[in-house]
C-alpha cells in the first residue's frame, strides 16, 4: 500500500531526502504514525500517503522557517480527511536535521478542529 515505507511492525523507520532548499534531513515515521496510517486508511488513503509523500521536502521547509537549531515545534497539514501531525527538529546527537512523523487523526473531531499545540502548514 505504501511501497515507499517500509512498514515493518513495531519499528522506527527512516527515510533520508532532500528539501527544496538543499537542506538534507531525515524523516522519521514513529511506530505510532505507522499504527494509525494502518488503522485509518479508510481517511488516509494511498493516494493521501502518495501526496504526502510529494509534500514532505516543501513541508519541511515550511517548518524550517523563522525557527533555530535548537527549537522544536509540532506542525499539521490535512490530507483527505485526515491530518498528519509531525515535529521538525534538529537532532543534535546525530548532527542532522529530522522530520518525526507523529500520527493521523481524523479532521472532523472538534478537538482535532480546535488545535493549540500544532501550528497548520
Amino acid at each position: 500500500m505504501f511501497d515507499w515505507i517500509p512498514l515493518t511492525e513495531s519499528t522506527v523507520q527512516f527515510l533520508p531526502m532532500k528539501s527544496a532548499c538543499g537542506v538534507s534531513f531525515v524523516v522519521v515515521f514513529t511506530p505510532h504514525f505507522l499504527d494509525r496510517m494502518r488503522e485509518r486508511v479508510h481517511i488516509f488513503s494511498t493516494s493521501d500517503a502518495a501526496k504526502m509523500r510529494s509534500d514532505l521536502p516543501r513541508l519541511f521547509d515550511e517548518a524550517r522557517r523563522g525557527s533555530t537549531r535548537g527549537s522544536e515545534d509540532t506542525f499539521y497539514d490535512e490530507y483527505g480527511r485526515s491530518y498528519v501531525y509531525f515535529k521538525r527538529k534538529f537532532n543534535e546527537s546525530r548532527d542532522r536535521w529530522e522530520m518525526e512523523m507523529i500520527s493521523v487523526t481524523p479532521n472532523d473531531r472538534a478537538h482535532t478542529r480546535e488545535l493549540t499545540f500544532a501550528k497548520h502548514i
